[in-house]
């Protein structure tokens, strides 16, 4: 069982977002990335979001190859959200791209409730079909990455071990990276563990 954080948010999202913001910047030219970096500063995330709020996506990020954003795997969620209301009204109406992007927004929103009929885990099955298919066709020059691969398989695991936010790793690696942290800024590898359950 993959972790629906590593195959959803840190690989599909970011490299979604990452093609259709090239595609909007460098291809239809509807905003620039310093227009979107002013815009994704400026928003009022509120209480709950401020603390996943996106960080502005430097132009060696922005050119790289790779599929990434260089951010946290909470900071794409954020920003795929709400990049309707950050960019919406720039966007053309009816684009192809768009709705490829809000078909993601609509898989992310049903791997990652808390409950789920195995109705919509039918219906999720079509979306993430119909994404796969789209992408290929709007960004052939982009490989599907693996990460996108296991989409697929998010469906049947949902009706094999229910909800997956009740099976993820999300909080323990969180913690984890409190750990790491502690670790490096004391920099004394003798004997990690008493040392970071000393500090805890």
């Amino acid at each position: 069982l993959n972790s629906c954080r590593h195959d959803v948010l840190e690989g599909t999202t970011q490299l979604t977002l990452k093609c259709l913001l090239h595609y909007f910047i460098q291809e239809q030219k509807i905003f620039s990335l310093a227009y979107l970096n002013e815009r994704i500063t400026s928003f009022n995330y509120g209480t709950v979001d401020v603390q996943n709020k996106p960080s502005e996506i430097s132009r060696s990020t922005f050119n790289s190859s790779d599929y990434t954003l260089k951010q946290s795997a909470t900071q794409p969620w954020c920003l795929s959200r709400f990049l309707p209301p950050l960019i919406g009204d720039l966007v053309p109406k009816d684009d192809e791209r768009w709705d490829n992007f809000l078909i993601i927004l609509r898989i992310m929103e049903f791997t990652f409730v808390p409950i789920i009929t195995i109705d919509k885990t039918c219906y999720l099955e079509v979306l993430i079909e119909v994404f796969l298919s789209e992408f290929q066709r709007l960004y052939p020059e982009r490989p599907l990455v693996s990460k996108m691969h296991y989409l697929v398989h998010i469906p049947s695991w949902i009706r094999r071990c229910g909800p997956l936010t009740h099976c993820w790793c999300m909080r323990y690696e969180t913690k984890h990276k409190y750990f790491k942290k502690i670790a490096m800024l004391i920099g004394n590898f003798k004997n990690v563990e008493k040392t970071v359950a000393y500090r805890h």
